[in-house]
């Protein structure tokens, strides 16, 4: 009663033949492979701080521009 219970460690089975000591290739998914490309980075920062226009986007309201709009024929 007095000793702490300790989980059994299940050991995957590809690892039986491996011994310690014995040297693992070991692959970190977190950082990226090769540095970014300086030129890439710098229009993704320009992009996302605002200082590239949408060329998308249009602000003026074409609604109201005084320009000849026909107007919806009810008969």
């Amino acid at each position: 009663m007095d000793e702490p219970i300790r989980p059994k460690i299940s050991q995957h089975p590809e690892m039986g033949e491996v011994k310690h000591g014995d040297e693992l290739l070991v692959v970190n998914f977190n950082r990226p492979i090769q540095p970014r490309d300086p030129l890439y980075e710098s229009l993704q920062n320009r992009v996302e701080t605002g200082m590239i226009d949408d060329p998308w986007y249009d602000d003026e309201d074409d609604d109201d521009d005084n320009d000849g709009d026909v107007p919806a024929l009810i008969k």
